[in-house]
Protein backbone atom coordinates (compact mmCIF):
# COMPACT_ATOMS: atom_id res chain seq x y z
CA UNK A 1 0.00 0.00 0.00
CA UNK A 2 1.06 2.96 -0.83
CA UNK A 3 1.58 6.35 1.49
CA UNK A 4 2.78 9.27 -0.06
CA UNK A 5 3.46 10.76 3.35
CA UNK A 6 6.34 8.50 4.35
CA UNK A 7 9.55 9.04 2.15
CA UNK A 8 10.56 5.42 2.00
CA UNK A 9 10.41 2.43 0.12
CA UNK A 10 10.90 -1.32 0.37
CA UNK A 11 11.65 -4.18 -2.07
CA UNK A 12 10.82 -7.54 -0.61
CA UNK A 13 11.47 -11.29 -2.34
CA UNK A 14 9.92 -14.07 -0.47
CA UNK A 15 10.19 -17.56 -1.27
CA UNK A 16 8.64 -21.28 -0.29
CA UNK A 17 11.40 -23.08 1.28
CA UNK A 18 12.19 -23.35 5.18
CA UNK A 19 11.47 -26.38 6.73
CA UNK A 20 9.30 -27.57 4.29
CA UNK A 21 11.94 -27.41 1.49
CA UNK A 22 14.09 -29.74 4.16
CA UNK A 23 15.21 -33.27 5.43
CA UNK A 24 16.97 -34.51 8.26
CA UNK A 25 20.15 -34.18 6.77
CA UNK A 26 19.82 -30.89 5.29
CA UNK A 27 17.94 -29.01 8.29
CA UNK A 28 19.16 -25.63 8.68
CA UNK A 29 20.51 -25.34 5.10
CA UNK A 30 17.52 -22.66 4.24
CA UNK A 31 18.24 -20.42 7.21
CA UNK A 32 22.17 -20.78 6.35
CA UNK A 33 21.50 -19.81 2.65
CA UNK A 34 19.00 -16.84 3.77
CA UNK A 35 21.79 -15.34 5.49
CA UNK A 36 24.56 -15.79 2.78
CA UNK A 37 22.03 -13.82 0.19
CA UNK A 38 22.53 -10.57 2.11
CA UNK A 39 26.37 -11.06 2.17
CA UNK A 40 29.04 -10.81 -0.90
CA UNK A 41 27.27 -10.73 -3.99
CA UNK A 42 29.40 -11.66 -7.60
CA UNK A 43 29.43 -7.50 -8.21
CA UNK A 44 30.11 -6.20 -4.76
CA UNK A 45 31.19 -7.60 -1.40
CA UNK A 46 29.25 -7.47 1.87
CA UNK A 47 30.72 -4.63 2.95
CA UNK A 48 30.05 -2.42 0.08
CA UNK A 49 26.44 -3.52 -0.32
CA UNK A 50 26.05 -2.82 3.82
CA UNK A 51 27.79 0.53 3.17
CA UNK A 52 26.11 1.66 0.24
CA UNK A 53 22.66 1.02 1.47
CA UNK A 54 23.00 2.31 4.40
CA UNK A 55 24.84 5.47 3.50
CA UNK A 56 21.49 6.34 1.86
CA UNK A 57 19.63 5.79 4.91
CA UNK A 58 18.20 2.23 4.00
CA UNK A 59 18.75 -1.35 5.26
CA UNK A 60 19.19 -4.81 4.00
CA UNK A 61 18.23 -8.44 5.67
CA UNK A 62 17.01 -11.66 5.42
CA UNK A 63 14.38 -13.65 7.07
CA UNK A 64 13.67 -17.47 7.33
CA UNK A 65 9.99 -19.53 8.77
CA UNK A 66 8.51 -22.56 8.38
CA UNK A 67 7.81 -22.31 4.78
CA UNK A 68 9.26 -19.36 3.52
CA UNK A 69 12.24 -17.70 3.64
CA UNK A 70 13.18 -14.08 1.61
CA UNK A 71 15.27 -10.86 1.52
CA UNK A 72 14.04 -7.25 2.19
CA UNK A 73 15.98 -4.31 1.09
CA UNK A 74 14.79 -0.84 1.99
CA UNK A 75 15.49 3.29 1.52
CA UNK A 76 14.32 6.51 0.91
CA UNK A 77 11.82 7.01 -2.07
CA UNK A 78 14.86 8.84 -4.07
CA UNK A 79 16.82 5.72 -4.27
CA UNK A 80 14.20 3.29 -5.33
CA UNK A 81 16.20 2.15 -8.34
CA UNK A 82 18.98 1.26 -6.03
CA UNK A 83 16.66 -0.78 -3.40
CA UNK A 84 14.96 -2.74 -6.51
CA UNK A 85 18.57 -3.23 -8.00
CA UNK A 86 20.49 -4.36 -5.06
CA UNK A 87 17.12 -6.83 -4.09
CA UNK A 88 17.61 -8.20 -7.49
CA UNK A 89 21.68 -8.68 -7.13
CA UNK A 90 21.47 -10.64 -4.04
CA UNK A 91 18.27 -13.00 -4.80
CA UNK A 92 19.95 -13.99 -8.45
CA UNK A 93 23.62 -13.12 -7.84
CA UNK A 94 24.79 -14.65 -4.44
CA UNK A 95 28.72 -15.46 -4.44
CA UNK A 96 28.32 -17.49 -1.86
CA UNK A 97 32.22 -17.72 -0.77
CA UNK A 98 33.55 -20.15 1.00
CA UNK A 99 35.31 -18.15 3.71
CA UNK A 100 31.70 -15.98 4.08
CA UNK A 101 30.02 -20.06 4.16
CA UNK A 102 32.43 -21.25 6.82
CA UNK A 103 31.96 -18.34 8.92
CA UNK A 104 28.05 -18.23 8.61
CA UNK A 105 28.25 -22.04 9.04
CA UNK A 106 30.26 -21.26 12.45
CA UNK A 107 27.99 -18.49 13.83
CA UNK A 108 25.09 -21.14 13.28
CA UNK A 109 26.90 -24.24 15.45
CA UNK A 110 26.93 -21.82 17.92
CA UNK A 111 23.48 -20.66 18.10
CA UNK A 112 22.53 -24.15 17.88
CA UNK A 113 25.07 -25.09 20.95
CA UNK A 114 24.10 -21.75 22.83
CA UNK A 115 20.45 -23.22 22.10
CA UNK A 116 21.18 -26.40 24.73
CA UNK A 117 21.92 -23.85 27.52
CA UNK A 118 18.33 -22.29 27.41
CA UNK A 119 15.46 -24.60 28.88
CA UNK A 120 12.79 -22.80 26.56
CA UNK A 121 14.46 -23.63 23.49
CA UNK A 122 14.70 -26.94 24.76
CA UNK A 123 11.02 -27.28 25.83
CA UNK A 124 10.16 -26.02 22.29
CA UNK A 125 12.44 -28.60 20.36
CA UNK A 126 10.71 -31.55 22.15
CA UNK A 127 7.30 -30.21 22.05
CA UNK A 128 7.95 -29.73 17.89
CA UNK A 129 9.44 -33.42 17.62
CA UNK A 130 6.21 -34.59 20.19
CA UNK A 131 3.47 -32.64 17.84
CA UNK A 132 5.22 -33.00 14.40
CA UNK A 133 7.20 -36.28 14.58
CA UNK A 134 8.45 -37.26 11.34
CA UNK A 135 6.86 -33.99 9.18
CA UNK A 136 9.72 -31.20 8.26
CA UNK A 137 7.65 -28.64 11.07
CA UNK A 138 9.54 -31.60 13.72
CA UNK A 139 13.04 -30.64 11.86
CA UNK A 140 15.31 -27.72 13.49
CA UNK A 141 15.10 -24.47 11.58
CA UNK A 142 18.75 -23.69 12.93
CA UNK A 143 19.80 -26.97 11.79
CA UNK A 144 22.11 -29.61 14.19
CA UNK A 145 25.76 -30.05 14.70
CA UNK A 146 25.64 -32.83 12.61
CA UNK A 147 23.21 -31.33 9.49
CA UNK A 148 25.35 -28.42 9.92
CA UNK A 149 28.72 -30.18 10.04
CA UNK A 150 27.92 -32.18 6.86
CA UNK A 151 26.79 -28.61 4.72
CA UNK A 152 29.40 -27.39 2.14
CA UNK A 153 28.85 -24.56 -0.84
CA UNK A 154 27.66 -26.74 -2.93
CA UNK A 155 24.76 -27.81 -1.09
CA UNK A 156 23.83 -24.05 -0.41
CA UNK A 157 24.19 -23.23 -4.03
CA UNK A 158 22.12 -26.19 -5.10
CA UNK A 159 19.13 -24.83 -2.14
CA UNK A 160 19.55 -21.91 -3.79
CA UNK A 161 18.83 -22.82 -7.39
CA UNK A 162 16.11 -25.36 -6.47
CA UNK A 163 14.23 -22.53 -4.59
CA UNK A 164 15.01 -18.88 -5.87
CA UNK A 165 13.10 -19.47 -8.82
CA UNK A 166 9.83 -17.86 -10.94
CA UNK A 167 6.76 -19.59 -10.03
CA UNK A 168 8.18 -20.31 -6.41
CA UNK A 169 7.90 -17.08 -4.90
CA UNK A 170 6.72 -13.20 -5.44
CA UNK A 171 8.65 -10.05 -5.35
Amino acid sequence: LEDRRLPFVQGTGVFRGGLLAENEMQQGLTRLMSRLLVKDTLRQSAESLANRIESAGGGIGSSIGNNSFGVTVNGLRPDLEMVVDFLGETLLEPAFLEEVVANEKEFQLAQVKAERDRPFSVAMKALRKSVYGEHPYGLEVSGTEGSLSRMGRENIVSQHEKLVRGGNGVV
